[in-house]
């Protein structure tokens, strides 16, 4: 009996271990979805090599007030988690605007499309190099929420409404919960605590 305990154990603390270094844990939701660590950890780790690989290349300022070699560790996190929410809402108002359309298939037609007839070995190696991440996750964390936000701003076009209106609005009503980290939404807005 107690060798069935210890290897229980053992068998918890591996997979435990497993899943934290993985980053497959959930480190907030956005209206009930989930956004996860090793997300986050992806889109900062490129940035940060977009730091280091473009530092003195004379890169227009971000936000019109900061360098991207100005950022810290912590102003990265917090606009990755901000991106990551925005992103979420985009994609549920899709869904929300058209459920019967497919807008990951759409979006995954619509990347390839944009990446056809370039040389793939050549932007492997610049994904590599600039962002240290491999293509999928160039294709998943940098093009398609591009993609997916000129979609929205299509179809909000073709509705009549405004973008900045509806994203003033979605920020304001989202329900947000944050995990693990040193931020909490009120007031439409992701403030440290």
């Amino acid at each position: 009996m107690k060798l069935r305990f210890i290897i229980t154990s053992i068998f918890f603390m591996v997979i435990t271990s497993a899943t934290i270094y993985a980053g497959f844990f959930p480190i907030a939701s956005v209206n009930s979805d989930w956004i996860w660590y090793r997300d986050i950890t992806k889109s900062a780790r490129a940035i940060k090599q977009l730091q280091r690989t473009s530092s003195g290349a004379g890169l227009p300022s971000l936000l019109e007030t900061t360098t991207l070699s100005a950022l810290s560790a912590s102003d990265i996190q917090r606009g990755v988690l901000e991106e990551l929410m925005y992103e979420k809402m985009i994609a549920q108002e899709l869904e929300r605007i058209d459920s019967s359309q497919d807008w990951d298939q759409r979006v995954a037609r619509d990347v390839e499309g944009l990446l056809t007839g370039r040389d793939n070995a050549a932007l492997k190696q610049a994904t590599r190099e600039l962002y240290r991440l491999d293509l999928d996750d160039f294709k998943k964390l940098v093009l398609a929420p591009q993609i997916r936000e000129e979609l929205l701003r299509k179809e909000l076009a073709l509705r009549a409404k405004d973008p900045e209106g509806w994203l003033t609005a979605a920020f304001q009503n989202a329900r947000v919960k944050i995990y693990f980290l040193d931020y909490e939404w009120r007031d439409g807005r992701l403030i440290n605590i």
